[in-house]
């Protein structure tokens, strides 16, 4: 099987997903100056995720997907509704206070809340 990852396709995919997160940056930034809520965008950026990506997920996955546990479908259930709102409520306060570099770098602490809630879950 030849190796797909050769030549420069991962780091153009790379780079592209790095320049739509600072997009994503720049329009929040431009909602909090016209007046939106920080918690409230949060919320509407997880629902707009959630409907958009759930369906994905049903498709792709329905026939490869193992099984899972009650206690660990509440494991994931629990970090995925403190891990990633916790970093983006964080995320949005710091766009709101300072800028969108500023809160490029606290996307950075996206992993340590991960890493973290994990620990503790066990």
């Amino acid at each position: 099987m030849p190796n797909r990852m050769t030549g420069g396709k991962p780091y153009f995919a790379i780079i592209f997903v790095q320049f739509l997160l600072a997009a994503m940056n720049m329009l929040t930034k431009t909602a909090f100056n016209r007046g939106m809520s920080t918690f409230v965008f949060v919320f509407y950026r997880q629902v707009v995720a959630s409907i958009l990506l759930a369906p994905l997920a049903i498709i792709f996955t329905r026939k490869t997907d193992a099984p899972k546990s009650f206690k660990m479908l509440s494991k994931i259930f629990m970090l995925s509704l403190l891990g990633f709102p916790i970093n983006l409520n964080l995320q949005s306060v710091v766009i709101n206070y300072t800028s969108a570099t500023v809160a490029s770098a606290a996307l950075n602490l996206m992993p340590v809340f991960t890493f973290l809630l994990s620990v503790l879950l066990r």
